[in-house]
């Protein structure tokens, strides 16, 4: 019987330097596209809290508070401004964020309005295969790079979003507070 000292442990092969790059750029692809999905939800997540809490406000009758001469506003009146217009604003900014960036070139090897600018199905194959395995790995690469530049504008604007509908929401939250304990 042979001990656990008489196993021969076998590195694995070193991978080609092709087949490292076509890994890091698949691995960078999804993990950028994730992001993207990310934001999308949460923007999605905040924009239907957002409006859920516009609408009960809006059952609650808050406009009719503030849709007067803003010199006669009291605290409470104009805490139900801000609040609304908070929540809105964030809303608004945070449906931005899910809107597709339709930017890229006219015609190209990954994004769907670029394949699409081919004739047919036959001319965009020969045209990936007339291309290498670096030129395609390349071409992923800078597909990355465009990706991540519009994950990083959802995000921003993510940021901006959840921040005014905070504002808002803390708004709200003193409007109902002070809104009882006031005519």
């Amino acid at each position: 019987m042979a001990s656990t000292t008489d196993k021969v442990t076998v590195a694995p092969p070193e991978p080609a330097p092709e087949s490292s790059y076509a890994w890091f750029s698949d691995d960078a692809h999804e993990y950028v596209r994730e992001q993207i999905r990310n934001a999308d939800q949460k923007a999605t997540f905040f924009v239907a809290a957002l409006t859920a809490i516009l609408a009960f406000l809006n059952t609650q009758n808050v406009p009719t508070r503030w849709l007067k001469d803003p010199r006669l506003w009291s605290l409470v009146d104009a805490l139900g401004f801000v609040s609304m217009l908070g929540l809105a604003a964030g809303a608004i900014i945070l449906l931005a964020v899910v809107f597709p960036r339709l930017k890229g070139s006219r015609r190209g090897l990954l994004f769907f309005n670029a394949i699409s600018e081919y004739d047919n199905s036959v001319e965009y194959a020969n045209g990936v295969f007339a291309r290498s395995h670096d030129d395609l790995v390349r071409t992923k690469l800078e597909h990355c790079y465009e990706l991540s530049k519009i994950c990083s504008a959802k995000y921003r604007m993510l940021r901006v979003g959840f921040w005014i509908g905070s504002v808002g929401s803390a708004a709200a939250l003193l409007f109902l507070l002070f809104a009882k304990s006031s005519p």
